[in-house]
């Protein structure tokens, strides 16, 4: 029998390595009472029963804070505990990717965002967000439609995220037009902290040799020594990778394993699509010569923030060469907010713990 997301919580706080956290605690007894709310829902939307009984607008749940506080960790508890099928988890990324590629399939239909929500509200009582982070101004103008036929449709939504959600799309543009979205969102979760200004993934990483800094002949042969322990020798040098029907060079590809100049990646109009389709074909990427970030360097800058977020929740193994060290990688302030996540994210990816959990995954 599942465990509820309560009595996990309990049980994974008898680990030594695991930190009792008063704000955790907090979202674990929210989530618990949400949870409680859609599995008698679930009970209720089964068999015949189905046909009578009209699904209930239940209040989502919205958990913010810092890197490393464990949100991911708290909403995941929460999913793994939910024993019914029509449940749903995804990066918002994803989640996006494939509401602009449904929009496609029914341009010329009368309220297109409509029949996407319904869909989606059969496929799910309960839709499960990973980062809710807009930076996109084709995802902000979307939203606030989208959102209200969602919650139209009954479902129930439960996201983490960097940013409260009045602070969410700052600096974007036309953000008026987005500020709909904000107050639809804010009506239909309860919002909540989690931070006390730790990052608990800091506190149990021991590095491994995939971030090579700096750049110079020995990051080369690290390089070089890494893709050739990966790739088996099935290896090809200088193949074009073809994404969203545009050809990506690469500096070499194998089976299972693609090798990327930074400026191939960042430096021209890709997105968080093609880094998902990429990430999709091969379960380890490297990239090469990423330089410190300052200056004029934005629209790169905010590429590779995208590139790590899709990586990290694709659990793609990452292996890099870089100018600097991972805390001295951006020198800026425009995107400082958001590039501590991809620090933190790219520490973790460094860990033989991460490493570890790639290599099963491909097995």
């Amino acid at each position: 029998m599942s465990l509820t997301p309560e009595l996990q919580y309990q049980h994974d706080l008898q680990d030594p390595g695991f930190h009792d956290d008063a704000y955790q605690a907090e979202a674990i007894c929210a989530l618990q009472e949400l949870y409680k709310k859609l599995m008698q829902q679930a009970k209720r939307q089964t068999g015949i029963q189905k046909l009578f009984n009209k699904r209930k607008v239940i209040k989502g749940l919205y958990l913010w804070g810092g890197v490393g506080t464990g949100k991911s960790y708290l909403m995941n508890t929460f999913y793994n505990c939910l024993t019914f099928s029509q449940k749903k988890r995804l990066h918002f990324h994803e989640f996006m990717r494939q509401v602009h590629h449904d929009l496609t399939q029914f341009q010329g239909e009368k309220n297109p965002l409509d029949i996407i929500a319904k869909n989606w509200a059969k496929q799910c009582y309960v839709l499960c967000f990973d980062e809710f982070y807009v930076k996109d101004i084709a995802d902000a103008m979307l939203l606030g439609n989208l959102l209200t036929a969602l919650f139209k449709q009954g479902v129930c939504l439960v996201a983490t995220s960097n940013r409260e959600p009045n602070d969410l799309y700052e600096r974007g543009l036309q953000r008026q037009r987005f500020l709909p979205a904000i107050k639809i969102l804010i009506r239909h979760v309860k919002i909540l902290k989690v931070d006390n200004d730790v990052d608990y993934r800091l506190q149990s990483i021991k590095p491994a040799d995939v971030y090579f800094t700096p750049l110079n002949e020995h990051a080369k042969q690290q390089m070089l020594q890494s893709f050739h322990y990966y790739a088996d020798n099935n290896m090809h040098s200088d193949r074009a990778i073809s994404i969203n029907q545009r050809n990506i060079p690469s500096v070499r590809v194998a089976k299972q394993i693609v090798w990327f100049h930074f400026s191939a990646l960042c430096e021209q109009a890709l997105g968080s699509e093609d880094y998902l389709q990429l990430a999709e074909t091969f379960p380890i990427i490297m990239v090469s010569d990423i330089p410190a970030f300052k200056g004029n360097k934005h629209d790169s800058a905010v590429r590779f923030i995208n590139l790590i977020d899709v990586l990290y929740d694709k659990h793609t193994l990452l292996i890099v060469s870089a100018q600097a060290s991972i805390q001295a990688i951006y020198h800026d302030q425009q995107w400082a907010f958001e590039f501590e996540r991809t620090k933190s994210r790219l520490l973790e990816m460094s860990s033989e713990e991460y490493i570890n959990e790639c290599q099963q995954k491909e097995k």
